[in-house]
């Protein structure tokens, strides 16, 4: 209550001031045209005044301005700005160089009532002592923009404190004394402790494509940035999948917590189509909810294992959802989150096809899902069959061996759905590619050449065995053990007479 009084005797007093000069100046001879009254507005520039305790400490100053704009016909300004004195302390109010309410060189004619600062307030009142001379010298009545007062304030509480700056009490008057219209803006003062830099809780490989139909791989759920004033304690994911393309084989525990003590693990769940897993950090020290070390770094939280069920084309995001972090008050954590993609759209086949003891490769690569794996040969027509499933246009490529199935460029004939294609044909001296395009659906393709690898004749058999007979027997006959000879000493008898 004192404060406010005391402001409205400075008020009255200006105001009483201004109307006796008002009278003096009719009296001199001074005639004062009225200007018709437009709203102002006197405000907190700036108007929010944000400070963090990494960069500013206790004891720290600042200044704020006090400003007028859209003036017209003004020749005094009161105002006053308070605060909260157990947050921020006043230290100064100046009137600097270039004042709105500069009397140009005239500066013995500006009147200054009220240019005051307390702990927990400053008040202003300015006019001029003779408004006729003013008005005379043109510097009266002021219009335009600019600055009333500057005010340095002391930061005396630690973060997190905030206040309001606010700014009442305003009048601003014409030369015959009259109020005019006036909007006032105050402002806001904060003293934060520094928001700490986000974890990312991601999927990794960001994108996994698989080559065939049933790979079995991994998908890394992991955690970056942790820093240990975070006081990480306890954390919480969901990773969502699609079950028309994929399921999952196991979900294994990762190790990043449990490097900081002992964990306690809520799952992992499998649900219908998504994987949910929570990690406790239990406290080290005695006591209920004492935690001594806290996690920092980067680590996997989770490996997942997926099947690849369906061939191509088979997309769909790897999504965490309602991911949590939290410290041991049970704040939650500012945290980024990076799901992953799942994209199988070519798949690559390397059927392995056996004949008279003889193994071919033939691979195709083919935006859709091929059966049987490996593709049938059917050697007395010369032909390799298979099936192709997908959606849209499709294709596949086929490499074949020469020395399993072979043909001319144009003699080369493909089965498609009943109807021949003509193919695409590439070629060296030991495989033949041939590129299909067909609509999808389930397609059955039949791949026609001229030569195939030969089936062995019965006489050819025959020949084979005999020879591999004969080369046993040679073997033996020159391994068969040779005849020892033993030296017979005779005795020659004498010769008869």
């Amino acid at each position: 209550m004192k404060d406010i009084s005391s402001n409205n005797k400075v008020g009255k007093l200006l105001w009483l001031f201004l109307t006796a000069l008002l009278l003096l100046s009719v009296a001199s001879g001074v005639i004062i045209f009225p200007v018709h009254a437009q709203e102002q507005t006197v405000y907190v520039d700036p108007p929010e005044s944000t400070f963090y305790s990494n960069t500013t400490a206790v004891g720290d100053t600042f200044t704020v301005d006090v400003k007028i704009r859209d003036a017209a016909n003004v020749a005094g300004v009161e105002f006053k700005l308070s605060w909260n004195s157990t947050i921020l302390e006043g230290l100064s109010i100046e009137l600097p160089t270039g004042h709105f309410m500069t009397p140009d060189t005239d500066t013995g004619n500006l009147w200054v009532l009220a240019k005051s600062i307390y702990a927990g307030y400053a008040e202003y009142a300015v006019t001029y002592y003779n408004i006729s001379r003013a008005i005379e010298r043109g510097y009266v009545p002021k219009s335009g923009n600019g600055t009333l007062a500057r005010i340095t304030l002391k930061i005396v509480e630690e973060a997190p404190a905030s206040c309001l700056l606010d700014l009442h009490d305003v009048i601003v008057g014409d030369p015959e004394a009259n109020t005019l219209p006036t909007s006032v803006e105050g402002g806001s003062y904060s003293y934060l402790v520094p928001p700490l830099p986000p974890a990312l809780m991601r999927v990794e490989p960001e994108i996994y494509t698989p080559i065939r139909s049933g790979e079995v791989f991994n998908i890394n759920v992991t955690i970056y940035d942790v820093v240990a004033s975070m006081k990480l304690v306890g954390l919480e994911f969901n990773l969502r999948y699609d079950t028309n393309f994929l399921e999952v084989v196991e979900v294994l525990n990762g190790t990043f917590m449990e490097q900081f003590g002992e964990v306690f693990y809520f799952g992992p769940v499998i649900e219908e189509d998504y994987v949910l897993l929570g990690i406790l950090l239990i406290p080290q020290g005695t006591g209920e909810g004492n935690w001594t070390t806290f996690p920092e770094g980067n680590g996997t939280l989770a490996t997942i294992t997926f099947n690849a069920t369906k061939g191509p084309p088979s997309v769909c995001t790897l999504e965490l959802f309602d991911t949590i972090l939290a410290d041991p008050d049970t704040n939650l954590l500012l945290h980024y989150v990076e799901s992953g993609y799942y994209e199988f759209l070519i798949e690559t086949l390397v059927h392995e096809i056996v004949w008279e003891n003889q193994t071919f490769y033939v691979i195709t690569v083919s935006n859709g899902s091929i059966t049987p794996v490996p593709m049938i040969l059917a050697q007395p027509n010369r032909l390799l069959m298979f099936n192709v499933t997908g959606e849209s246009s499709g294709f596949v490529n086929v490499t074949i061996p020469r020395n399993l199935l072979n043909a001319s460029r144009e003699e080369w004939f493909v089965i498609i759905c009943g109807q021949r294609i003509t193919p695409i044909v590439e070629e060296n001296a030991t495989h033949v590619i041939l590129s299909l395009s067909f609509n999808f659906s389930t397609q059955t393709v039949y791949i026609i050449g001229t030569w195939v690898v030969p089936e062995m004749s019965e006489s050819i058999v025959l020949l084979i065995f005999l020879a591999a007979t004969l080369i046993c027997v040679a073997l033996a006959k020159r391994h068969r053990p040779k005849r020892q000879r033993s030296l017979i000493h005779c005795r020659a008898s004498p010769a008869k007479p």
